[in-house]
C-alpha cells in the first residue's frame, strides 16, 4: 500500500492539515450545489419562470435522495479512513467490495420506489398543477441516474479516506463545466426544457464518476478489491451499515425539513415558490462550508483513531470547532448583506424577489 504518499493526517501540524484537507472538499461541496444552481439559473433564463419553479420543487425532492446517498458514502469513507490509518490493507479492499455491492443495492432500493411514487410525492407536498408535469419529468431523469451519483460519491469518499481530496474535486470541476455546457445545449437550441436540465446533470455526474474510478484504478489500485477480497465480513458490514445510516440521516435531515417547508410554500403560489427556490439555492451553497468541514474532520478523526492517536483526534476536533464557529459567523453576515444581489441572479427582477429575500 502506498501509505507514505497518502496518509498525511496522523502526524504533523493539525490545523494546517485540517485546512488542506477541507479546502478541496469545500470547493467540491460548492460545486456540487452548482449542479442545481446551474440548472435553475439557465432554465429561468431560457425556459421561463414556470419551468424554473418546477425545477425548484423537484430540486428539493432530489436533494433529499442525493444527500441520503452522499451521507451513506461519507459513512463508508469514515470506515475506510480508519482501516487506512490502521494499515489494514486486506480489510480495506474487503470494505471497498462490500461498499460497492451493498451501496448500489441500497441506491436501487430507494430509487425504484421513488420512481414509482413521483407524482404521489409531489402531490403530497401540494405541488401546483402548473408545475406537476415539469417537476415529475425532472425527477424521473434524476432518479434513473442515481447509480451514477452513488458511484461518484463512493469514488470521492474512497479518495477522501486516504487524504487525497484534490483529484475528486478536479473531476467535479470538469463535470460542472460539462453540466453547464449541456444545460445551455439541451435547454437552449434543443428546447428540451426541464428534461434537458435533468439529463445534463445526470450525464455530468456519470462523467465525474468515471473519472474518479479510472483514477483509482490507475493510481490508487490498493483500493481496488480482488477476487479473494469478495467476501462478507459481518462485523465490518455491521460497522459500515451503522456509520452509513447515521451519516445519511445527518445529511438528509435538513432536506426532510425543507421538504416539509416546500409543501407549505407550494400552497402559497408560484411567486412564493420562485422566491423559495432562489433563496434555497443561496442557502445550500452557504451550508456547504459546514458540511465540507464536517467531512474533513471525520476523515481526520477516523485516520487517527485507526492509528491509535486518540489524543491527536481530540485535539483536531477542538481546533476545527473554533474554525467552524468563526466561519459560520462570517458566512451568515455575508448572506445577510448580499441577499438582494444573490437572489436577484436567479429571479432577475421578477415578482418572487421579495419572497426570495425573506
Amino acid at each position: 500500500m502506498a501509505q507514505t504518499k497518502n496518509r498525511i493526517l496522523t502526524s504533523g501540524p493539525i490545523t494546517r492539515q485540517l485546512l488542506v484537507l477541507a479546502a478541496p472538499l469545500l470547493l467540491g461541496s460548492v460545486l456540487q450545489q452548482l449542479y442545481n444552481a446551474a440548472d435553475t439559473l439557465i432554465v429561468q433564463r431560457l425556459a421561463g419562470e414556470i419551468a424554473f419553479s418546477a425545477v425548484g420543487v423537484a430540486g428539493t425532492v432530489m436533494n433529499l435522495f442525493l444527500f441520503i446517498i452522499s451521507g451513506a458514502c461519507t459513512g463508508i469513507s469514515i470506515v475506510m479512513a480508519s482501516l487506512y490509518g490502521a494499515g489494514n490493507e486486506k480489510k480495506l479492499r474487503c470494505e471497498s467490495w462490500m461498499a460497492t455491492i451493498f451501496g448500489l443495492a441500497f441506491t436501487l432500493l430507494i430509487a425504484i420506489p421513488a420512481l414509482l411514487l413521483i407524482r404521489p410525492l409531489l402531490a403530497l407536498i401540494a405541488t401546483p398543477e402548473a408545475l406537476m408535469e415539469g417537476a415529475a419529468r425532472y425527477l424521473l431523469v434524476i432518479l434513473l441516474g442515481m447509480p451514477a451519483a452513488f458511484l461518484y460519491n463512493l469514488g470521492a469518499g474512497a479518495l477522501r479516506a486516504v487524504g487525497n481530496t484534490d483529484k475528486a474535486t478536479l473531476f467535479l470541476i470538469l463535470s460542472v463545466i460539462l453540466n453547464i455546457g449541456l444545460d445551455l445545449l439541451f435547454v437552449g437550441p434543443l428546447a428540451m426544457g426541464v428534461t434537458g436540465a435533468a439529463l445534463a446533470t445526470v450525464l455530468a455526474q456519470l462523467f465525474s464518476a468515471l473519472c474518479c474510478l479510472v483514477y483509482i484504478f490507475r493510481y490508487r489500485s490498493f483500493l481496488i478489491f480482488r477476487r479473494e477480497d469478495r467476501t462478507i465480513d459481518p462485523n465490518l458490514l455491521r460497522q459500515t451499515a451503522v456509520y452509513s445510516l447515521i451519516s445519511a440521516l445527518n445529511k438528509s435531515s435538513l432536506y426532510i425539513g425543507k421538504l416539509l417547508v416546500q409543501g407549505v410554500v407550494n400552497t402559497i403560489g408560484l411567486e412564493a415558490i420562485a422566491g423559495f427556490t432562489a433563496g434555497s439555492r443561496i442557502e445550500n451553497i452557504a451550508n456547504t462550508f459546514a458540511v465540507s468541514g464536517g467531512e474533513a474532520l471525520s476523515v481526520f478523526v477516523a485516520q487517527n483513531l485507526g492509528a491509535g492517536e486518540r489524543r491527536r483526534a481530540r485535539e483536531g476536533f477542538r481546533k476545527w470547532l473554533v474554525i467552524s464557529l468563526l466561519s459560520s459567523l462570517i458566512i451568515s453576515g455575508l448572506m445577510y448583506v448580499t441577499s438582494g444581489a444573490t437572489v436577484g441572479l436567479f429571479l432577475n427582477g421578477s415578482s418572487g424577489m421579495t419572497c426570495g429575500r425573506s
